[in-house]
């Protein structure tokens, strides 16, 4: 197993073990000492909102923990995410977040 993988399943270990943890700021719990780089976790919530992105500025993987998102790449192409989708974002991404439904996710940003 490399370092990256082993150090994500610590990651979610220490989240789920302790979801009140005193470095969680905000929502987000932050762990710059897990990989090469910066990585943070945490769980996002928002409302029904169209978001538009250009130039998305991290890496990030994120499981729908409950809502609906429409994902339209810049070239059209939507994506439906719901209820226990896995799905990621490329540093550079461009597009729309369209979310249909009050949603909820968990994610992990390298930076």
């Amino acid at each position: 197993m490399n370092a990256s993988v082993a150090s994500l399943q610590e990651l979610f270990t220490r989240l789920a073990d302790d979801p009140e943890k005193p470095d969680r700021v905000d929502g987000t719990w932050r762990f710059a000492d897990l990989v090469d780089g910066p990585i943070s976790a945490g769980v996002w919530t928002a409302t029904a909102e169209t978001i538009v992105f250009d130039n998305y500025s991290v890496n990030e993987v994120m499981l729908m923990l409950g809502g609906r998102l429409r994902l339209v790449d810049a070239d059209g192409t939507s994506h439906l995410i719901e209820k226990d989708d896995l799905f990621y974002l490329p540093k550079g991404w461009s597009g729309t977040w369209e979310i249909l439904e009050d949603m909820q996710k968990l994610y992990v940003i390298i930076e």
